[in-house]
Formats: structure tokens, C-alpha cells, sequence
């Protein structure tokens, strides 16, 4: 019962919820990019317990898995282009995003580029979850997947077809907007500088963090600072450089001034700014991230009753 790696794709990594008891030892979270696709990519393969709520993260172009077994799966996040082969047959037949599918022995679907400019990261949920080892008290892997590599998983009765058409959240910010709060080092003038630039997101961006660009000439500030928490969402200026964006695969701590941090409700957007993408900050007060966060989760939480009734 698994799934094996017939193409690797770009960058594709198992996920659970991660390790967010961790950062006191230096231990990143890690986990999903984007939580919200990743939770209801799990969500409507019927996953609810933690230890199923496993998921290949795919970034920019996905694998190609063939089945041993039968299995309900279904991609959420990024627009990914997908096609499934069934055993014994040349032609392909198109999968679309947020549609449960079933696999047999022999099938194979092939998932491919993203559809369109925006978009980085998709979550491929099978039922049951991927049965994958447990590292440093969480089933995230360290490194991605391999090609050859075989994907354990539990063989359970199919799934009906159903799907997801999302109903975007009212509050959502302005795509290319982030939303965030002050930090403890942004001065006057540092404020001016960061509303009224332009960013775009540079090759070298990970989940550890995305490297920024602009035109702005930043200040060079020579003082060193003490070292101290930072979390995903963190926007740090290096001396003399660009400023750098912290991703869920951050480190703990860092001696960089701290601009400022990016509010709870926009974390998921930053898992799916491509390279190359244009950003704007915006900021908001404590009060606003506050109630902007209670709303996200309340519109998630409400997509999750809705797939649990559906069932």
C-alpha cells in the first residue's frame, strides 16, 4: 500500500502539523507553508486525526506517483495542472484542483507545472494519511522525496466524489499585499521606506525565508545587535542589504533589526509568493492583526464544518 516516486518533481516534501513545541530548543516548526490548503486538502480526504493529517507539500512543478493500491487523494493550494493514466490504457485524463480522485494498482497521475503566474505551493492529500517515520516527534521530513522512493500509506475504502470551490475570505488582503506589525527596530524613517517600496521575491527564496529586492537603498546600520526570537513572518534588514522575509522553516533567533512581523492571518500567502513576485507591506495595529486573525480561523473553521457534513 503506497505510492511510488516515479518523478520527483521541483521540491517535494511530506508534512504534518510540524513541531510547534520546538522553538525553545532551536528547532524550527516546519510543517505546511500554507496551513490552510494543506487543512483542507486533509479535510476532504476525510483526515481529522493529527496522525493522518500527513501531505506531500509540491512546489512550482509536482511529481509523478504510481499506486500500488487503491487510494482517495486530492490536491489542494496552487493551481498544479494533473493528468492520471489508468493501468493498462496510453491516454491521460485531466484532474483538477480541490476534486477528490481515486487511484487503483497500476494508475499513475502526473502532476505538472501551475496553471497561471501566481501560486507556488500545492498539497497532494491521500486518505489515511502518508505513514511516514516519525523525526524529532513529527512526520515533516528533513528532505524531500527521491525518485524511486516509495510512499507508504493505508489502504481504505474509496472515497465519493467531491470537491472544493473556494469562497475566498472577505478580509483577504489585496494580492501582493502582506499585512504585518511594527517591529521592535523600525524607526521613522525606516516606516516611510518600507510602505512606499516595491518588492520582488529573488530566486534564492526557500522555506526558510524569502530574499527581497528593490530598487530603495536601505541604510547600512552598523551597530550589532543581541540576538533574539524571531518566528515565520519576521522581516529582518541585514547591514547594507535588501530585507529578508522569515518562511515556516526559519530559524529561532537572529541578530538582524527586526522591521517588523507579518500578522497570523497573511503567514499562508507568504508559502505561495513565487520567485519573481511583487510585495508590498502594509501595516496594521496589534488590535487589527488581532481581529483579522480570529476571522480567518473562523472562515476556516467554517469551511471544515461544511466538508464535514458533506461526507
Amino acid at each position: 500500500m503506497a505510492l511510488i516516486v516515479r518523478r520527483a518533481g521541483t521540491y517535494s516534501v511530506i508534512v504534518d502539523a510540524g513541531r510547534p513545541g520546538s522553538l525553545h530548543v532551536g528547532m524550527p516548526r516546519s510543517g505546511p507553508a500554507d496551513q490552510s490548503a494543506w487543512l483542507l486538502g486533509n479535510a476532504l480526504v476525510g483526515n481529522v486525526e493529527p496522525t493522518a493529517c500527513t501531505a506531500l507539500e509540491m512546489t512550482l512543478h509536482g511529481p509523478q506517483l504510481e499506486a500500488t493500491a487503491s487510494h482517495s487523494l486530492v490536491v489542494c493550494g496552487a493551481p498544479f495542472q494533473m493528468q492520471l493514466r489508468r493501468a493498462g490504457t496510453p491516454q491521460s485524463t485531466p484532474v483538477n484542483v480541490g476534486h477528490v480522485f481515486t487511484m487503483q494498482p497500476g494508475d499513475e497521475v502526473n502532476i505538472q507545472g501551475i496553471d497561471g503566474e501566481t501560486g507556488l505551493r500545492g498539497y497532494l492529500c491521500v486518505q489515511g494519511g502518508f505513514q511516514t517515520p516519525i523525526i524529532l516527534e513529527s512526520q515533516s521530513a528533513l528532505q524531500p522525496i527521491n525518485l524511486g522512493q516509495t510512499l507508504p500509506t493505508r489502504t481504505l475504502p474509496a472515497l465519493r466524489s467531491r470537491w472544493i470551490i473556494y469562497e475566498p475570505w472577505q478580509q483577504a488582503a489585496p494580492a501582493g499585499v502582506l499585512r504585518m506589525v511594527a517591529g521592535a527596530h523600525l524607526t521613522k524613517s525606516l516606516r516611510t521606506l518600507l510602505l512606499e517600496t516595491k518588492f520582488r521575491v529573488r530566486p534564492e527564496s526557500n522555506r526558510m525565508g524569502l530574499r527581497l529586492h528593490s530598487t530603495t537603498t536601505w541604510p547600512e546600520d552598523g551597530k550589532e545587535l543581541v540576538s533574539a526570537p524571531v518566528t515565520p513572518g519576521t522581516l529582518q534588514l541585514p547591514g547594507g542589504g535588501q530585507p529578508i522575509l522569515l518562511g515556516i522553516d526559519a530559524q529561532t533567533i537572529g541578530g538582524y533589526p527586526r522591521l517588523g512581523h507579518v500578522i497570523e492571518a497573511d503567514l499562508d500567502a507568504i508559502g505561495q509568493l513565487r520567485p519573481g513576485a511583487s510585495l508590498r507591506f502594509q501595516l496594521v495595529t496589534l488590535e487589527e492583526a488581532e481581529q483579522l486573525a480570529t476571522s480567518h480561523r473562523a472562515w476556516l473553521r467554517g469551511w471544515h464544518e461544511r466538508i464535514r457534513w458533506s461526507c
